[in-house]
């Protein structure tokens, strides 16, 4: 399944250039994906991240736990009106009591706090089939929840869906995709540091793929065909 692009956290595809600040633009008139309001803006040099600009990654939304207190738990990304794609250990009941009832999505969100979001309830949730945790890996890490209401994604709305990248049809291809040293991004309101609090403001940071046979990537991921690496000479963990 080579829609398989993020388990931890969201990557996408940005163009590289030469310059202090890459800028991502696209007209969202025509294309039909991933376009956001306001263009990308990202630093080239940064290593731990930086504040995303508002309405600049349409696609992103944040899982909440709604037992109280109503808190976020994960991020996710839109793939169509009704279903939005995230990682499985976020919403796997034994690990954290997630179900249906207790579970939503706030998308068009920048900060987690502010007061203008769109809120879905979760309908259905659907965990890869071979979806396991082994020590020290982490396999098939991908759900997708299905809305309980549509997402508007007409081209006046704050949100867009994702674009998928295109489809590989060999093992061969898979393994190579994306070619070494591409430019990626990870977005989220992850943890800036170990045991630190999340950030109220979507965060960005830029960081290349690595081929699977260098040996940086030997205890990061051990399925080529399923992961790839990326980030670790940024002093990441390894994207996966």
């Amino acid at each position: 399944m080579v829609e398989v692009l993020f388990i931890r956290a969201i990557v996408l595809l940005i163009v590289s250039a030469l310059c202090a600040t890459l800028q991502y633009t696209c007209d969202k008139n025509v294309v039909p994906c991933g376009c956001g309001r306001t263009t990308v803006g990202i630093n080239a040099r940064i290593v731990n991240g930086e504040n995303s600009i508002p309405d600049s990654w349409p696609m992103m939304v944040s899982l909440r736990d709604n037992r109280e207190p109503s808190r976020h738990i994960c991020g996710g990304t839109i793939l169509s009106e009704s279903y939005v794609l995230t990682a499985a250990h976020c919403v796997t009941d034994r690990f954290t009591g997630i179900t249906v009832e207790n579970i939503s999505i706030a998308a068009g969100v920048h900060s987690i706090s502010q007061a203008d979001q769109i809120i879905r309830q979760v309908d259905k949730i659907i965990i890869h089939p071979l979806w396991k945790e082994l020590y020290r890996e982490i396999q098939y890490d991908i759900a997708i929840l299905q809305l309980a209401d549509p997402l508007d994604l007409g081209p006046n709305s704050s949100i867009s869906r994702t674009c998928l990248p295109p489809r590989q049809n060999t093992r061969e291809d898979i393994m190579q995709y994306p070619s070494n040293g591409t430019s990626l991004v990870v977005i989220g309101w992850g943890q800036l540091e170990t045991y630190g609090e999340i950030p109220d403001i979507l965060q960005q940071v830029t960081v290349r793929s690595i081929h699977h046979f260098d040996k940086i990537c030997a205890n990061s991921i051990h399925d080529p065909s399923v992961q790839f690496c990326a980030g670790l000479y940024e002093g990441g963990k390894g994207e996966k």
